[in-house]
C-alpha cells in the first residue's frame, strides 16, 4: 500500500481470491510504502476483513503498519473499520519533529480505546552506501540466510506474487524503479498464482537460495538515536479485547 500508483481495488481483490484458498498465515500486515496514502483505504481494510479477517479465520491477526503521520487526517469510519474487523493499529514512531504531535493524538486515542505500552524498534541495513547510491552485499549466501531475523517469518505478497521476505521484494521494486541496478535480484523466482499444489510446496521449502546473499552474512542494526531520538513502535488495540496469538 502506499506506492505510486496506487494498487487497484479490484487488482488488490484479485490477488486476494487467488491466494486465500491456498495460504493459511497467522498473521497479515498491511503494510507499504504507507497504508495510509492509498486513496481507498477504507476500502482496502475492507477488502482485507472479507478474505483475511477473523470472520474468515478466528486465527488470522491483520495488522495495519503506519508511521502515523496521517493519523489525525483519517476519518472516524475507518478507525470503527479497525475496531470492527478487529485490526491492530501497528505505529512506528520514526520521526523525531512529530513525536509530541503524534503521542498526544494517540493519548486521545487511549482515552477511548486501548494503547499498549511503546516498545523500542531496531532496523537492518540491507544494503550499503556508495557514493550516495545503495548497493547489494555480495555475502556467503548459507551464513546470510542462517542470519536472517525474518527467514520463514515475513512472505510478502506483492502484484499477485509470493515472496519469500519482504526484503527480496523491496530490492525487486528499486530494481525495477532504477534505484538497484544489481542483476542478481532478478534470478530469484517469487511464487505465482498458476502453480499447482506441488509446485508451491515445493517453493514454500525452498526458502534458502543463492540470493540470500544480497544481504550482509551479519545483520548489523541501524543506530536510530542517530537521526531520531528515539524509534518506538505504539500497539493500538482498537479493542479492549483484543487478544493476539
Amino acid at each position: 500500500m502506499g506506492h505510486v500508483p496506487p494498487v487497484s481495488l479490484d487488482a488488490l481483490e484479485q490477488q486476494f481470491r487467488d491466494w486465500a484458498p491456498r495460504l493459511a498465515p497467522r498473521c497479515i500486515r498491511i503494510i507499504g510504502g504507507e497504508p495510509l496514502l492509498h486513496p481507498n483505504i477504507e476500502q482496502v481494510i475492507e477488502l482485507f476483513a472479507k478474505y483475511w479477517g477473523t470472520e474468515v479465520s478466528p486465527l488470522n491477526n491483520i495488522e495495519l503498519v503506519t508511521n502515523g503521520m496521517a493519523l489525525n487526517k483519517m476519518s472516524a469510519r475507518f478507525f470503527n473499520l479497525l475496531e470492527r474487523h478487529n485490526i491492530l493499529l501497528r505505529v512506528t514512531l520514526h520521526h523525531t519533529s512529530f513525536h509530541d504531535k503524534l503521542h498526544t493524538f494517540l493519548d486521545g486515542v487511549k482515552s477511548r480505546k486501548h494503547v499498549s505500552d511503546y516498545t523500542g524498534a531496531s532496523f537492518i541495513k540491507y544494503y550499503h552506501l556508495e557514493n550516495g547510491k545503495p548497493h547489494l552485499f555480495t555475502s556467503d549466501s548459507k551464513q546470510s540466510f542462517d542470519s536472517c531475523n525474518i527467514k520463514r517469518l515475513c512472505h510478502e505478497l506483492v502484484e499477485n506474487k509470493l515472496y519469500h521476505c519482504s526484503v527480496l521484494a523491496y530490492f525487486r521494486k528499486a530494481h525495477e524503479y532504477g534505484i538497484i541496478d544489481d542483476p542478481r535480484v532478478l534470478e530469484y523466482a517469487p511464487a505465482t498464482p498458476d502453480m499447482d499444489d506441488d509446485e508451491l510446496h515445493a517453493w514454500y521449502r525452498s526458502d534458502f537460495s543463492n540470493i540470500c546473499g544480497v544481504c550482509p552474512e551479519h545483520k548489523p542494526a541501524v543506530d536510530v538515536c542517530k537521526w531520531s531520538d528515539a524509534t518506538r513502535v505504539a500497539n493500538v488495540y482498537l479493542k479492549d479485547t483484543h487478544k493476539r496469538t
